[in-house]
């Protein structure tokens, strides 16, 4: 039996939504299980939880608003970024640079798989993690609402028993989980088209919408159709990190006390899906992964 600790609709203002050098709507997956364990430590040092541990965690988003607008006659969105207050240069005053900052406001529930608890300490934990949620950075945001300790849920479930995932999965209803899928770019490495490509091209191949006109008749233009390669609300998701250099260190690090080591993004394929299509809890939780020069997060086993 697993208990699984549920922090429902987490109202999150400004959390980050530029997660990789070259993506940006969605927090990265580092970001959501670093804010658990951010939580972890805390609970463990300020309430007295010493054997209390997070594992694995799952993402389900309700809602979400973008801080971009899109001008008239134009088919890109742009940032929607805020100026500085203006600053003294002398007898004048100048407005300092503006640095482009994405933003997302979310409305996302959290379920944290838990352990080192039992029955009689669960409301003193329930108790703590209301205190220290309002505290915290969520994903580089703040979270504007705080829900009442009861709608803090802890679900004991059996891998037997179904009727116990169905119950937890009506309280998340509706919602969309974020799952990954390397699986298909790994299928479309392997096709005749995607031979020669890289990861990237088999990437914006996955997830690139199509345009088609459907005619008449007369070749006059009806309407137009979005057709993708693959079904499935699919976006490109930063995961973790790959290593590009040795852990040493270097002139002028911030910490001298700590080894350093460049690091690059890594990114693979995700997908918004709805929870009734997800028939089992481990589908949806997301775990870390340590292998040589890679720390990612992995929600699929390949």
């Amino acid at each position: 039996m697993k208990k699984y600790l549920l922090l429902p609709h987490l109202e999150i203002h400004n959390a980050n939504a530029i997660s990789s050098n070259y993506i940006i709507g969605f927090p990265a997956m580092t970001a959501w299980l670093g804010s658990v364990h951010a939580l972890e430590r805390k609970i463990r040092l300020s309430a007295g939880f010493a054997d209390v541990s997070f594992g694995g965690t799952g993402i389900i988003v309700h809602n979400y608003q973008m801080h971009a607008y899109r001008l008239k006659g134009n088919i890109n969105n742009s940032l929607a970024i805020t100026a500085n207050p203006l600053k003294k240069k002398g007898k004048d005053f100048e407005r300092p640079p503006i640095i482009p900052e994405g933003r997302i406001d979310m409305d996302v529930s959290i379920l944290v798989d838990v352990t080192g608890i039992d029955a009689t300490r669960e409301l003193e934990l329930k108790n703590a993690v209301l205190q220290l949620i309002p505290t915290m950075h969520w994903a580089g945001g703040d979270v504007t609402k705080v829900f009442d300790k009861t709608e803090i849920e802890i679900y004991s479930l059996d891998d037997d028993s179904p009727q116990q995932y169905r119950r937890l999965v009506s309280k998340l209803m509706p919602g969309y989980a974020i799952l990954e899928r390397r699986d298909l770019l790994l299928d479309g490495s392997d096709n005749e088209t995607c031979h020669k490509c890289d990861a990237m091209d088999n990437l914006l191949d996955l997830v690139q919408v199509h345009e088609v006109a459907e005619l008449d008749e007369s070749k006059k233009v009806i309407k137009w159709n979005k057709r993708r390669k693959k079904a499935g609300w699919l976006i490109p998701l930063a995961v973790g990190y790959k290593a590009i250099s040795p852990v040493d260190r270097v002139l002028n690090q911030r910490d001298m006390s700590y080894e350093h080591q460049f690091v690059e993004s890594v990114v693979t394929l995700g997908e918004f899906k709805p929870l009734y299509r997800i028939k089992n809890i481990d589908d949806l939780i997301w775990q870390y992964q340590c292998d040589n020069n890679l720390y990612v997060c992995v929600n699929q086993k390949i």
